[in-house]
């Protein structure tokens, strides 16, 4: 992950590169070491942005509820992304997800190395509240108390950087500008990640095509051999994604860019054998294309 920069770094910076009582030439060259050392903190990762949609129209009671349930279904996603994909999350432990989390309560930003890790968490976090909203024991009581819980998602794929123990850049602030967008629940992707799904496995479609163990040499599976690949959405039986949609929707505009934005709806099918009923179809994000809100 990311290289965390801290305020004894800056403070030296400012200390060996002074901008005040200097003359403009040297302000200048001083400002250019000053950009070049702290850009080198900066690292490409993917922001996966999670909200339970309408938090604060819940009344106080059941508000107070929503940090321990969000936080019981991010702990059982990351129990299940370790146990059943260990080699999509290869050399990972519980710390390589909490260490990159910014929780805001009501759900909050995961960092992660790609878009394809952010996707795969989603599907067991996205099962893990279709579990809780079909009523299951293990979160009754949570249940009686919230009612059913609906979520939008997004994805960035963009400069991050760490400073102390918290994480800043423009793919957190894009994340969050593009959920706020978002009135229908759904999940909204960024250009930087669409575009870096074209270049893996020439488009985001081809989720739901990929094969074990012939295409076992993409990169999305860390370079392991055909036999060490463990993963339960990729079992060699077939692929648990069965369909992906993707929608150019809209752009968003700022004072220094604009972000073209995509819907996408993936349908996952997966079995829970403590079901009375096996199948478990999943949805993460839903077909709607109308524009985003203003």
């Amino acid at each position: 992950m990311a290289l965390k920069l801290t305020q004894k770094d800056i403070t030296d910076l400012l200390k060996t590169n002074p901008l005040k009582n200097v003359d403009e030439k040297i302000k200048q060259k001083n400002l250019e070491i000053i950009q070049n050392k702290l850009f080198k903190y900066n690292e490409c990762k993917s922001v996966l942005g999670i909200d339970i949609y309408r938090y604060s129209q819940y009344s106080r009671l059941p508000q107070m509820f929503i940090p321990s349930l969000f936080k019981r279904l991010y702990d059982s996603s990351i129990e299940h992304c370790l146990k059943l994909e260990p080699t999509i999350f290869k050399g990972f432990t519980k710390n390589s997800f909490t260490d990159y989390f910014i929780d805001t309560g009501d759900g909050g930003f995961q960092i992660f190395d790609n878009p394809f890790q952010a996707i795969i968490f989603l599907i067991y976090f996205q099962s893990n509240v279709s579990r809780y909203n079909s009523m299951h024991d293990d979160t009754l009581n949570e249940f009686i108390m919230i009612d059913e819980i609906t979520l939008r998602y997004s994805l960035t794929h963009d400069d991050i950087y760490s400073f102390e123990n918290n994480h800043y850049g423009p793919a957190i602030i894009n994340c969050a500008r593009i959920m706020a967008k978002d009135k229908l629940n759904r999940f909204l992707i960024d250009e930087n990640t669409q575009k870096w799904f074209t270049k893996e496995i020439n488009g985001i479609e081809n989720l739901q095509f990929i094969d074990l163990p012939e295409d076992s040499s993409l990169s999305i599976f860390n370079k392991s051999k055909p036999d060490e690949i463990d993963s339960v959405v990729y079992e060699e039986e077939g692929c648990k994604i069965k369909h992906v949609d993707l929608m150019k929707i809209g752009e968003i505009k700022s004072k220094l860019d604009t972000l073209s934005i995509y819907n996408l709806r993936i349908l996952i099918l997966m079995i829970s054998p403590s079901s009375k009923f096996e199948k478990h179809a999943i949805t993460i994000g839903n077909s709607n294309s109308s524009g985003l809100s203003d």
